[in-house]
């Protein structure tokens, strides 16, 4: 492999070509920042191999292949930021392995089945290295080799058959700041020693447990994190939430708890109440929402209740609630209340998707809302959902199931057609007085994040059971 002249490009990308050897000098004559070499057969790597580009290369990218072992060559990529040997299921590191590498700051280890890490593996790029994802390995313990790794701020140790976290597991690792251990097995009530997290305590800002056969909540392991903000025991066994469960986490602004059968109480939400924006309790067997223990959470603008078993949502749906989103889907939901969301201050976005709605009568004033979801349902497309898709305040994503010409249909579409306008004659649109709209999305930490656009400036009368529209 030789490149005539000198060729600049951003990104060379050689992936899924069958080579099995990098001879010396294999990329002169060109100069690029990223090399791709993913799902190849690449087994040897001599060592001059990356030499012409050892001072520009950027990322490298060798998941996938059969190497056994690093390069010598590889030392000499000081430039190097990124590098990937996910997929190099033969591959073993020893002592030293990535020393040279004075600029890596991302590291991928997925599912090269490494049972062990030495100590001193990370020697060279300990002050460096910011991301390591060792992701499906056969890791049985957290290796002591991580702790040398002083400035990572995020490291990923999902799918290793882990079933314990010791005494200061994570020492020394004092930018932490994203911690995860999922799929593991820590149905012990012991699995997770009470000083477990006690060294990352000052940075840790996102813990994630998903699917860990998580018996028993570890209020005294956790309570040290006073800074964290995302906290997932997504698809555990926790059946008991106590008293003031969450009451350390004071910075607490994410909390996910889909999965786990347990009763609510106002007290277990003690010392968040002012702080948690976001919660998630999907697939918790709920055939309403606990109104009165959600009650306490005065700053919640988030609740996904999806995959729970409602199927309908009555007039006091949300009373007593702060939220401003509410995600709804994957449920046998039929009929939806007018008055379900009227107790909510200001327009709200909703997730109906995957569920058995026919109409969208429901929405009898649209400034109400700022985002109607119904993908998936039974919809029929009507000169009711016409208006309502053309009002110019909601945003409304619906598929039309009926009638059979709409079909999987996007409702918008549908609405601006010729067609549509004949049959439902000239649909007009309200037009809302100007409020705060809000906004949401995730950021890299996984946080519900609000924005406010605008302010209230005049108030919307609620006309329910009378159309506004002119059909």
């Amino acid at each position: 492999m030789e490149f005539g002249g000198w060729i600049k490009a951003h990104t060379l990308d050689l992936s899924g070509h069958s080579i099995t050897v990098l001879r010396n000098r294999a990329f002169r004559g060109i100069i690029p920042k990223r090399i791709l070499l993913q799902n190849n057969n690449i087994s040897i790597i001599e060592r001059n191999a990356f030499v012409d580009v050892a001072i520009v290369i950027e990322e490298l990218d060798l998941s996938s292949n059969d190497l056994v072992q690093l390069p010598q060559g590889l030392d000499k990529l000081v430039a190097l930021k990124t590098l990937k040997l996910a997929g190099n299921t033969k591959l073993k590191l020893e002592r030293g392995s990535f020393r040279g590498l004075a600029s890596l700051e991302t590291l991928d280890l997925h599912g090269c089945y490494m049972n062990t890490l030495p100590d001193g593996t990370f020697d060279g790029i300990k002050g460096t290295l910011r991301k390591l994802d060792i992701i499906f390995n056969e890791l049985e313990s957290i290796p002591t080799a991580i702790r040398q790794l002083r400035n990572l701020e995020e490291v990923d140790f999902d799918s290793n058959p882990l079933s314990y976290v010791p005494a200061k597991a994570f020492r020394g690792m004092n930018k932490l700041k994203k911690l995860t251990l999922s799929r593991h097995d820590f149905s012990k009530p012991d699995s997770i020693h009470p000083l477990a997290f006690v060294d990352v305590a000052p940075t840790l800002e996102n813990l994630d447990f998903y699917h860990s056969d998580i018996t028993v909540y570890p209020a005294k392991a956790l309570a040290p994190l006073k800074k964290l903000k995302s906290l997932s025991f997504n698809s555990n066994n926790i059946h008991t939430f106590p008293p003031k469960a969450f009451q350390p986490l004071d910075s607490l602004e994410e909390l996910t708890l889909d999965g786990n059968i347990f009763e609510f109480s106002r007290e277990m939400f003690d010392g968040i109440t002012d702080t948690l924006t976001m919660l998630s309790i999907r697939d918790m067997r709920l055939t309403e929402l606990p109104l009165h223990e959600l009650a306490v959470l005065d700053n919640l603008q988030w609740l996904d209740a999806s995959s729970n078993d409602f199927t309908s949502l009555p007039d006091n749906f949300t009373q007593g609630l702060h939220a401003r989103r509410y995600t709804l889907n994957w449920m046998n939901i039929a009929d939806v209340s007018p008055l379900a969301f009227v107790w909510n201050n200001g327009p709200v976005h909703v997730s109906l998707n995957d569920n058995k709605m026919k109409s969208l009568s429901f929405i009898t004033d649209p400034c109400m809302y700022d985002y109607v979801g119904v993908t998936e349902n039974p919809l029929v497309c009507d000169c009711y959902v016409f208006n309502i898709a053309l009002s110019h305040y909601v945003q409304v994503e619906a598929t039309c199931a009926a009638p059979p010409l709409y079909a999987k249909m996007n409702v918008e579409d549908v609405a601006s057609t010729e067609r549509a306008r004949r049959k439902c004659g000239n649909m007009r649109t309200k037009t809302c007085p100007k409020r705060d709209k809000l906004y949401y999305h995730y950021n890299s930490s996984s946080r519900a994040v609000l924005r406010e656009h605008s302010v209230i400036l005049s108030l919307t009368t609620l006309l329910i059971g009378q159309c506004i529209f002119t059909l």
